[in-house]
């Protein structure tokens, strides 16, 4: 065989498109708009607020707040107790490493409780679900630690 027949048979000469400066410079402004349209929008898909039903169709009772948030947000924690049909509110968080000596509190639960029970749930059970110190998957320890509390307690 003849090496041009060889080359016919295993390649094919094709016409190929590329962009000019100025197609770059648009296709990579698209692409800045769709990225920067869904960094928008991801908060509402990885944020959402939908409270937990009981099995009768009925709210939770129990509204868990992490201790570690700040002022703000725990003051938005009080306005959602308001607004539902919650009967207790349970704190979690592990121990307060930074300064330890001079805090009034050992741990981030009890800090977030009473920042609550002093911010408008005065007459409201607010129980302090303290976690131990972890260095990873702290979020799913302080949820392992409402769990057991829940069983202690009875609450379903």
């Amino acid at each position: 065989m003849r090496p041009r027949i060889i080359t016919s048979l295993l390649f094919r000469r094709r016409q190929m498109w590329l962009p000019t400066v100025w197609g770059v410079v648009v296709l990579f402004l698209i692409m800045a708009a769709g990225l920067l349209i869904c960094a928008r929008l991801a908060y509402g898909f990885l944020a959402p607020h939908q409270p937990a039903t009981t099995n009768d169709g009925r709210g939770a009772r129990t509204l868990v707040v992490e201790g570690w948030l700040d002022e703000a947000e725990l003051g938005q924690a009080v306005a959602v107790f308001r607004s539902g049909r919650y009967e207790r509110v349970l704190t979690t968080g592990g121990p307060i490493e930074t300064w330890q000596g001079h805090l009034p509190w050992r741990n981030y639960a009890q800090r977030a409780a009473e920042h609550l029970r002093s911010h408008g749930l005065e007459g409201v059970p607010v129980v302090a679900v303290a976690a131990p110190a972890s260095a990873q998957d702290r979020t799913f320890l302080s949820a392992v630690m409402v769990r057991e509390w829940a069983r202690q307690a009875g609450v379903t």
